[in-house]
């Protein structure tokens, strides 16, 4: 992941750099775009193209609101920015620069990303020395050493002694629990160390950790807003709570030189990581590289064969910059809260975009035996399938991964990365590795597949499917090819007459590749599996193999 991170390091620029490397590691946030102030947040955000850099946003609570050589007042950054989400009296309270304590500049950045910007709250999170209570430090610390040891990571010596010192904070007589919350409560009780240790289940431990976030609530409920030293995360989070607005966590940083990692952070960034932000990533990385090559003579980076067969003849560097921009904008836009449908839209609005140039892209010729031309044919198949399809009766079963699919056999069938430099080939092809890792599900070896017989009878199970489709008594225009060619085949499914065109899915979109890697087009033989040796090809075969299950 990469992150958008708003951190002054408390003003202190000759300590910058241990503080910066220190927290990276800790967090381990390596990969991240620094802002330094409010107001160098707010405008970088207003330039759209950068939200596609980050895929989550960190805050400090406490940073300044005005960048260094602003020529901005507090009053035009509230009047710019804040005027239609938020009251003046609010603004003046969180952006207090004249009591650096009670000021919370993080608070005001969170409204604009959610308010304004339309971030998604669920990848935002706090880092910060200003989120918690005193009494609030051993519920932290017990939950974090419950989730070292949910991750199988054994506790030090150092960090069992901790464990048992912060039990006793919360639970002795004396404790937090029993003396200042007034609760006697076995069923908040949590486990010992030894209990910890003993070999608990994951779900176990975040039973426990639930008992621990009841605890905090009831710490949170329990101190006046007047006794609070400064505006923290928490007494912020109260007053949002309390007119039912929610806020995201707060993670603390590090304040002892034996703490190496904060599992507390690690379990909230491997929640972010699901398959959307995962194929966003991979895609807009291999986007920006192609944009990076995309310079003079831009046909001496598209692969052969692909020109436009309309009017303009060629593809001009302003429509390829265009695709791609395109591209990087609908991979973005993420349709609000990560539901299955909004899922499955995102997903629908990633194929429309990565086919759409095809309509306008020339059928390629497939020379007997050469295998290169047997896989620019199968992308040309598959895409304009595809693009001819999404643009008529659309396409059952269209997911992330297949989005991911589509999206790089139009970049394979478009550019010739072997034109790029060595460092930008390799970069290219790291990311394709890992694109084809991540929609690849239920994998098999392809040297174990008797490739002739599978392909044979697989174009005979779709031959049948298509004759199928054919109303009786038909007389129109769909016909079934006299040899091997799978395009056609395939194409006949979705016809106009076809009974089942309402029908066609992603299925018949994985089988077309397969097959016209196979058998070409109907002036072709069939490519022996031996001659079919290029191993990024064999990858997405093997990868995309359990369309027949």
């Amino acid at each position: 992941m990469r992150y958008l991170w708003v951190e002054d390091f408390g003003d202190d620029s000759e300590d910058q750099w241990d503080k910066q490397e220190v927290w990276q590691e800790y967090f381990d946030i390596e990969d991240n775009i620094l802002l330094y102030s409010l107001e160098d947040a707010l405008k970088y955000l207003d330039n759209y193209e950068n939200r596609s850099n980050f895929d989550a946003v960190l805050l400090d609570i406490r940073f300044p609101v005005l960048s260094e050589d602003s020529v901005m007042t507090e009053s035009d950054i509230y009047e710019t920015y804040f005027a239609d989400i938020i009251t003046k009296n609010m603004f003046e309270k969180y952006s207090n620069s004249d009591v650096m304590k009670d000021a919370s500049s993080g608070i005001l950045l969170f409204m604009a990303l959610v308010y304004r910007y339309g971030y998604n709250w669920n990848n935002i999170a706090f880092i910060s020395a200003n989120i918690d209570d005193e009494d609030l430090s051993a519920v932290n610390t017990l939950k974090e050493l419950m989730t070292k040891v949910k991750y199988e990571e054994p506790l030090s010596g150092r960090e069992k002694a901790l464990y048992k010192t912060r039990y006793l904070d919360l639970f002795s007589e004396e404790g937090i629990v029993e003396k200042k919350l007034e609760i006697i409560d076995e069923k908040l009780r949590i486990v010992t160390c030894d209990e910890l240790i003993s070999g608990l289940t994951p779900e176990k431990i975040n039973s426990e950790i639930k008992k621990l976030n009841t605890i905090q609530e009831k710490i949170n409920s329990g101190v006046p807003e007047q006794k609070r030293k400064g505006l923290k995360y928490c007494s912020v989070r109260n007053q949002f709570e309390m007119i039912g607005l929610k806020m995201p966590p707060a993670f603390e940083k590090p304040t002892d030189e034996s703490q190496k990692k904060c599992w507390l952070f690690t379990e909230w960034k491997d929640s972010r990581l699901d398959d959307v932000t995962i194929a966003k990533r991979i895609i807009i990385n291999m986007c920006c590289i192609l944009q990076n090559n995309i310079h003079g003579n831009v046909s001496s980076f598209l692969a052969k064969q692909r020109i436009y067969n309309d009017e303009d003849s060629t593809i001009t560097e302003e429509t390829i910059k265009q695709f791609l921009q395109n591209i990087i904008r609908n991979v973005t836009d993420f349709p609000g809260l990560k539901t299955q449908e909004n899922k499955l839209i995102y997903a629908g609005n990633i194929v429309d975009t990565v086919s759409s140039i095809w309509e306008s892209i020339e059928r390629p010729k497939v020379n007997n035996g050469i295998s290169s031309s047997y896989y620019e044919f199968a992308y040309y198949a598959v895409m304009r399938l595809t693009r001819n399809w999404m643009a008529h009766q659309g396409i059952k079963g269209i997911d992330i991964q297949f989005a991911s699919f589509a999206f790089l056999l139009s970049m394979k069938g478009i550019f010739d990365v072997g034109k790029f430099s060595i460092k930008d080939q390799n970069a290219f092809r790291k990311e394709e590795e890992k694109l084809v890792d991540f929609f690849g599900y239920n994998t098999v070896a392809y040297q174990t597949l008797d490739i002739e017989e599978i392909m044979h009878k697989e174009y005979r199970n779709t031959y049948q499917n298509v004759e199928n489709a054919i109303p009786q008594n038909y007389s129109g225009q769909m016909r079934l090819p006299e040899k091997e060619d799978p395009f056609a085949l395939i194409s006949a499914l979705g016809h106009s007459d076809s009974c089942v065109r309402e029908r066609v899915s992603v299925t018949e979109l994985y089988k077309a590749f397969w097959l016209c890697v196979y058998f070409g087009d109907k002036n072709s033989r069939s490519l022996k599996p031996e001659d079919n040796k290029n191993r990024d090809i064999i990858k997405i075969l093997e990868n995309i193999y359990s369309y027949q299950a």
